[in-house]
């Protein structure tokens, strides 16, 4: 019944479950699926009399309470699936019992305890994870060699990652990070071989970089930022040439960056915020800034533009002076998101340069001890002339502390009020936790009795000039005000506000050692010293959030049951809903319209449904200006900004409608009533430099020019920002480099890019624009680089950009475009690099690109491009990388095309309908790393590969390249260089009619990983020099016409993986020596001549075996249960003998079991029950004889 709506979320939902068990007879049920519908309440305790039950799932709903501890009764179980609930308590230490155990899912739940080492006894657990819950302790030294996935991410984990990780060596992914773990990575990782995913980022581990890492040849993705990793990157990490994805920032890393990174198929790297020294490589991925990060390496220079790096060549001041500026950089560096960066992006369009300020330093660096008396001196007796407010749990009055006339404030707490008490202790823990410029400084406090023998509370604080935000947006006129000039805040005084505020907020929620919300946010909680800036205070009502999140709620309350002021404090407060940080910014959310509106949310107005939110939402997104407060719209109907801008300077009427909108629009979104949809202050905090304290042209990401001060340089990448980008960017028109890159932006590019005349750079990589490019873009006629790769675009690629005459690199790969390449590229004289791949487009390569005579990259495969490649694009000398794979090109390749193309790193024409021979196009390509030219119609023999030193991948499959001659393979000969160990990691030959016999010289390619020689007409035998190749996980050689044995000793390759040699004429015995290749997990023997019996000692890691059609006699040994990873197996059509054996029983995840045609006999098992995954179980043509079990 998985994916419904059956439940109500209630504690008796599950009720229906007990009705499962019948007290009379076991139950058969052995398959129980409820997940995501909704379900609430406890799990029913009867639940574990399900002694039949193999698979459980529950996840997706509220279900709560512990882990039954009877869950080890149901020895059967095979799968629970519990993830997404609200689970919390232990997991069951003798959970272990469950020895079927092969997937266990709790994640997401809210689980204490330590991870039980029974698991060490589920010996066939092939899937654990255990992330998102609040786990402590070590992780345990004996679990499951079977693993293939374990996620332990983001829980309280400490200790060391164990040595024995290693003996679970069929692990695909491991998942660690986030937790407290210490020590080194273990050498032993490198038995790892099947690895493609390692998370160990945000912990404290320390140590080098392991080299046996780069036994891990699988590894696909690597993170291991936020550590204290030391020392270079081992050179040995080069054989790691399926990575795409590395991570190693904020770590200790030293020494060179290596050159080999370039040479990686990468998607994504991360290197910043480490010690690394010398040049950035400038080949291969390093090309790549918008997918390359290396900033924080203030040792680093060179690299290429975009790195903005200084020259290698610099005089030691240049590079000092530089260094310094890199470092004040990295130092207020971080991810931008939310509020404060939009609020801070609207004050850039605002403003340009504004005075420094310096904060003061009255009151010193150290807390004052003040005694009753003193306080009673410093008020005149606590008179009502120094009266300054009264607040919910006492009286604040203005002080003169001491001889030199320091002003202070002082809240004396009202003890009788309920609740006092605890506010003076919130307030006192942030007097020992907070420290921010935006928040109220509490200086000390005093804990006495007065002269009548009562308790006394009291808290002294910085004391500000101007009072509170209450007090300048809803002024009154005392007795002695009537002749001072009324208190109006202009346009940039209350935006610069907004913006001190949201980062004091940011600071205690993201900032703070333990989150703090403030739960009390309004005007009069926000004051204003001698300089406007803004300080939040009163943190009588703050709650310190646990640690189990951000965003989780408190079980530390400062104060009683009081939540915030009427109108401010979000509707779930009322509802009973604990407090989060979604409270502040629903706050924060009606403080900000209050604040542009002049109107309260307690305004008489407000009522029969109309709220200062829905009163703000009706005017957007257009109308702002219709309910801002009056002292604003005189100031928008005077068209010029506040007289405190420096230089006088005047903005037009229409600046301020602008930002009118986007501000409403912010206080609209922070103030949503369900707390999911609001707005966030800045989740990841990094508006630090964001500020008016410091000019703009120092935030960061913010560039501007030496001469003008204005913006030229904005770069905000991978700062997970969402939303669509304002059509305002358009006024940034001193604009050279913009960068959004690896962000969330959706909706259209807006056509007011185009204004941008100055623009050189412009990086959209990696987020969700849909629209069109827009054609005006065109008259951004400096533009040198623009990247949209791998967004949502439709439409054509404007022919009009082939006038951006100074473009160099366009990437507008993985969108869904249509149409053809603009003929008008051919234009481009300076284009380097066209990557359009992964489109739609159709039509033909244009003549005019042959006429690129700088181009060095290509990449225009998986298309539904046509026609034949131009031969003048062949004569471009400069090209390195040339990609048009996966279209329906035809016709046929030059034949000395390597001459013409002398710097060819990647050439790849995969999957088109290329004909003709081959033999000499790639004969002289010294520099050639990667050749792809399978799935084609390419004829006349292999090719002549003498003088490819640099080749490490060589894919020729699915052609017509063999006659069936005996000198076919000779090819292969020239491969092999005798003066130097070969580089060639990967050899795919298959689909060809190859004929002939494989050359010995094969078995000298000591790099070889993979070896694919499947469907062809080779003959001979299997050359015994075959175990030289050390290194190979793969050997695939099945229909040929191989004859002789399989050389007895092969068991030496150990790395080896996957063994196809099915549909040959082998002889002889299935060598025992397989007993040593501890890591093969596929064996195909089938449909040859073997003789004897199965080895009793094959690989444990076995998922498919294959015997079939062979000789093979003797019996089934008893050993193969050892394989419990058998997925198939396959013994047809052989001579065995004797019964089916009972260790059958072991094999939980057979699917296929095909025993045909042989002599067995005896009965069927009922041990064969326990094969519950079975689907396809042939046992015809033997003697097997009795009942079915």
């Amino acid at each position: 019944m998985y994916d419904n709506y059956l439940g109500s979320g209630g504690g008796d939902d599950l009720s229906f479950l007990s009705s499962l068990v019948n007290a009379t007879r076991p139950t058969p049920l052995q398959i129980l699926e409820i997940g995501k519908n909704n379900f609430g309440g406890m799990l029913p305790q009867e639940i574990c009399n399900l002694t039949e039950l193999i698979y459980l799932s529950l996840h997706d709903n509220q279900i709560h309470g512990s882990v039954p501890p009877g869950i080890i009764n149901l020895v059967n179980l095979q799968v629970i699936l519990a993830s997404d609930n609200h689970l919390l308590g232990i997991i069951p230490p003798n959970i272990g019992i469950l020895r079927n155990l092969v997937k266990l899912n709790l994640y997401n739940n809210m689980l204490t305890g330590y991870i039980p080492s029974s698991f060490g006894n589920s010996t066939n657990l092939n899937n654990l994870d255990l992330s998102q819950n609040n786990l402590q302790g070590s992780i345990p030294s004996n679990l499951s060699k079977s693993l293939s996935m374990l996620n332990l991410s983001s829980n309280n984990l400490s200790g060391i990652i164990p040595q024995t990780i290693g003996l679970s060596s069929l692990l695909i992914g491991v998942y660690l990070s986030r937790n407290h773990l210490i020590g080194s990575l273990p050498m032993e990782v490198e038995k790892l071989i099947a690895l493609e995913e390692l998370y160990l980022s945000e912990n404290m581990l320390s140590g080098e970089i392991p080299s046996s890492l780069s036994s891990c040849t699988s590894l696909e993705a690597l993170y291991m930022e936020g550590n204290f990793f030391y020392g270079p990157i081992p050179l040995s990490l080069s054989s790691l040439r399926g990575l795409q994805k590395l991570d190693l920032s904020r770590n200790k890393l030293s020494g060179k960056i290596p050159e080999f990174l370039g040479g990686f198929a990468l998607s994504y790297l991360n290197l910043s915020l480490n010690d690394f020294d010398g040049e950035v490589p400038k080949r291969g991925f390093f090309k790549n800034a918008s997918a390359t990060t290396v900033f924080g390496n203030n040792k680093l220079c060179g690299g290429i533009l975009e790195f903005h790096l200084p020259a290698c060549h610099l005089e030691n001041s240049n590079k000092r002076r530089l260094a310094n500026r890199l470092k004040t950089i990295v130092a207020i560096f971080s991810v931008l998101s939310g509020v404060t960066l939009v609020l801070s992006f609207i004050y850039l369009l605002w403003f340009g340069k504004r005075r420094k300020r310096h904060v003061s330093s009255t009151y010193g660096s150290l807390l004052w001890r003040v005694s009753y008396k003193s306080l009673l001196n410093a008020t005149g007796g606590f008179s009502s002339s120094n009266l300054i407010g009264v607040g919910s749990f006492g009286i604040v009055y203005k002080g003169i502390l001491d001889e030199e006339g320091t002003i202070i404030a002082i809240k004396v707490l009202n003890l009788l009020h309920r609740g006092a008490s605890r506010s003076f202790m919130a307030e006192c823990e942030a007097l020992k936790t907070l420290r921010h410029r935006n928040l109220v400084k509490v200086l000390t406090a005093c804990s006495s009795v007065d002269y009548h023998g009562n308790d006394f509370r009291a808290l002294v604080y910085e004391y500000m000039v101007n009072g509170s935000l209450e007090d300048w947006l809803h002024p009154t006129v005392g007795i002695n005000e009537v002749d001072e000039a009324p208190k109006n805040l202009d346009f940039l005084q209350r935006l610069t506000i907004a913006i001190d505020i949201a980062r004091a907020l940011e600071y205690l929620h993201h900032h703070c050692e333990t989150p703090v919300v403030h739960c009390d946010l309004k005007p009069s909680n926000v004051l204003l010293d001698n300089e406007m800036t803004a300080h939040v205070g009163d943190f009588g009502l703050a709650k310190f959030l646990s640690q189990h999140g951000k965003d989780a709620v408190t079980h530390e309350s400062s104060s009683i049951g009081v939540r915030g002021t009427t109108g401010y404090a979000p509707p779930e407060y009322g509802m009973g809903s604990e407090v989060s940080v979604y409270g502040d910014v629903y706050s924060y959310g009606i403080l900000l319209l209050e604040m542009f509106t002049g109107k309260r949310p307690t305004d008489d107005m407000f009522k029969e449904g109309l709220n200062l939110h829905n009163f703000a939402k009706a005017t957007l997104p257009e109308r702002a200006a219709e309910i801002i407060d009056l002292v604003l719209l005189g100031e928008i109907e005077e068209g010029e900004t506040s007289t405190n801008i420096s230089h006088n300077q005047s903005h037009s009427s229409h600046i301020i409608h602008v930002c009118l909108n986007l501000i409403i629009e912010i206080g609209v979104a922070c103030s949503q009533d369900f707390p999911g949809e609001r707005m966030s202050i800045n989740p990841l905090g990094v508006l630090n430099s964001w500020n008016d304290s410091i000019n703009l042209c120092q935030w960061h990401g913010v560039t501007c020019g030496r001469r003008h001060l204005r913006v030229t340089k904005l770069v905000l990448y991978s700062s997970q920002l969402s939303g669509s980008i304002s059509p305002h960017i358009g006024n940034l028109s001193f604009l050279r480099l913009l960068n959004l890159n690896n962000n969330s932006f959706s909706d259209e590019i807006p056509s007011e890019m185009g204004h941008l005349r100055r623009l050189e750079t412009l990086y959209l990589t990696n987020n969700s624009f849909s629209g069109e490019i827009p054609g005006n873009i065109s008259s951004c006629t400096n533009l040198v680089n623009i990247s949209i790769y791998n967004n949502h675009l439709v439409g054509e690629i404007p022919e009009s950009l082939g006038s951006l005459l100074k473009l160099r690199h366009i990437s507008l790969g993985k969108n869904n475009l249509t149409g053809s390449i603009p003929s008008s590229f051919g234009n481009l004289s300076s284009l380097e690099q066209l990557y359009v791949y992964y489109n739609n487009l159709g039509g033909i390569i244009p003549d005019s690109l042959g006429e690129l005579k700088n181009l060095r990259l290509i990449a225009i495969a998986f298309n539904r491009l046509n026609g034949t490649i131009p031969p003048s694009i062949f004569n471009i000398s400069s090209m390195m990388f040339f990609d048009v794979g996966g279209n329906l090109f035809h016709g046929n390749l030059p034949p000395h095309l390597s001459v013409s193309l002398p710097n060819l790193l990647f050439f790849s024409i995969l999957q088109n309908q290329f004909t003709g021979s081959i033999q000499f196009s790639f004969s002289n390509a010294s520099q050639l790393e990667t050749l792809q030219l399978h799935s084609n119609q390419l004829t006349g023999g292999g090719p002549f590969l003498s003088k490819l030193p640099s080749l490490r991948s060589l894919t020729m499959s699915n052609n017509y390249l063999g006659s069936g001659g005996g000198d076919d393979l000779s090819f292969l000969s020239s491969l092999v260089n005798a003066t130097r160990p070969t580089t060639l990691q990967v050899l795919d030959i298959s689909k060809n009619s190859f004929g002939g016999m494989l050359p010995q010289e094969i078995c000298n390619l000591t790099e070889l990983i993979d070896l694919q020689l499947r469907d062809n007409q080779i003959h001979g035998s299997v050359s015994p020099g075959i175990v030289n190749l050390v290194n190979l996980q793969r050997f695939v050689a099945s229909g040929n016409h191989l004859s002789g044995i399989i050389p007895p000793n092969i068991g030496i390759l150990q790395n080896l993986v996957i063994l196809i040699l099915n549909n040959n004429m082998l002889t002889g015995y299935i060598p025992l020596s397989f007993g040593n290749s501890t890591n093969l997990n596929i064996l195909g023997l089938s449909q040859n001549n073997l003789q004897g019996s199965i080895p009793s000692n094959l690989s444990k890691l076995l998922s498919l075996l294959v015997l079939s059609s062979n000789n093979l006699s003797g019996i089934i040994p008893q050993t193969i249960g050892l394989s419990s990873l058998l997925r198939g197996v396959d013994l047809s059509r052989n001579h065995l003998i004797g019964s089916l054996p009972t260790e059958v029983e072991k094999l939980t995840h057979l699917e296929g079991l095909y025993l045909f045609e042989n002599t067995l006999s005896g009965e069927i098992p009922s041990s064969l029950s326990s094969c519950t995954s079975l689907e396809n179980l042939y046992m015809e043509g033997n003697f097997f004889h009795g009942p079915i079990p």
